[in-house]
């Protein structure tokens, strides 16, 4: 039994017409009658009548159609379904992202893509850098967000989707915290909070670049997780640390936060998509291209946000 037979079947209980079955299938009448037939034996029981009064359907070919509307339907549902994955349109998506991602990019990011993809399912997924990095290696999730600088397998390719810069956090209450900025070499002369090299080997190597290039060497007496480890750590009093500027969002008015002056080449850092191009479902396609669309929108729009900041700002006395 096939869907064509099937569908030739459906036509013939609509019309009770070879003739106007065969026309309205664009087929002629004898392959028609020959299909019919064909799947009368195989079921084994009589679908229609045939008389010189015209054709009629069994009790058999009225049971047959009700499960034959079910089928040509599964089998539309099925095939719709597969050119909606295959487009993007349907299915799933597994994200993963990094913490500092949660603050701001990411809602606004999902968002969109749940408004121009509703029907794809979103399974996300927070890890460290180490983790996400291993998780789309190994196919665990389709597309993940992590920061950059880091290292990642060479098959792994990266698209920049936000910027950030790297600040100083210190206790609200330190004499610092009343000065505009802060330079690194003041940092290293205050106990220093470090991150754990395997846990965020970015974060750990730009802290390092930027101590290097600085000239000085920090006074390390606690080593952080991540970025919100180093803010907790930061807020009890055990120092200093190097922060993505995002983290400011979460922190409380017991941490403050400076530019670092001057401001290092190495202090700018970035949240990226990373992907395997060779695992690449559509779905995932749609959601970097979203990424890089709201990036390069924000981009263009900072300048104007600045020169608006200038124009309302009120003149001296």
């Amino acid at each position: 039994m096939e869907l064509r037979q099937l569908k030739q079947f459906v036509m013939l209980a609509e019309t009770l017409n070879f003739r106007l079955a065969a026309e309205r299938l664009h087929m002629a009448q004898p392959p028609l009658s020959v299909s019919i037939r064909k799947l009368e034996e195989e079921i084994g029981a009589a679908l229609f009548d045939r008389s010189k009064r015209g054709v009629h359907i069994t009790e058999a070919g009225r049971v047959a159609l009700v499960e034959a509307h079910k089928v040509l339907l599964h089998a539309a549902e099925t095939v719709r379904a597969a050119r909606a994955t295959v487009q993007g349109l349907e299915g799933r998506l597994r994200i993963g992202f990094v913490a500092t991602a949660k603050f701001t990019l990411l809602p606004k990011l999902l968002s969109s893509f749940r408004q121009q993809y509703p029907e794809v399912t979103l399974n996300l997924r927070e890890g460290d850098n180490s983790e996400l990095i291993e998780a789309v290696s190994s196919h665990a999730v389709d597309i993940s967000v992590v920061r950059y600088p880091t290292s990642w397998p060479s098959q792994i390719r990266h698209d920049v989707i936000d910027d950030d810069v790297m600040m100083v956090a210190m206790p609200a209450q330190h004499r610092l915290a009343k000065r505009a900025s802060v330079s690194l070499s003041e940092v290293a002369k205050e106990p220093f909070i470090h991150y754990r090299e395997h846990d965020w080997p970015g974060l750990y190597h730009v802290t390092v670049n930027l101590f290097r290039e600085a000239g000085v060497i920090p006074t390390t007496t606690q080593q952080a997780m991540n970025p919100n480890s180093a803010i907790c750590l930061v807020e009890c009093g055990f120092g200093f640390a190097l922060v993505p500027s995002a983290v400011r969002l979460v922190a409380s008015d017991q941490v403050a936060f400076k530019p670092i002056s001057p401001r290092p080449q190495e202090a700018a850092v970035h949240l990226v998509t990373i992907y395997d191009p060779e695992y690449q479902t559509a779905a995932a396609k749609h959601f970097r291209r979203m990424g890089k669309e709201l990036y390069l929108a924000e981009k263009s729009a900072a300048p104007l946000k600045k020169a608006s900041s200038r124009r309302s700002r009120p003149a001296r006395a």
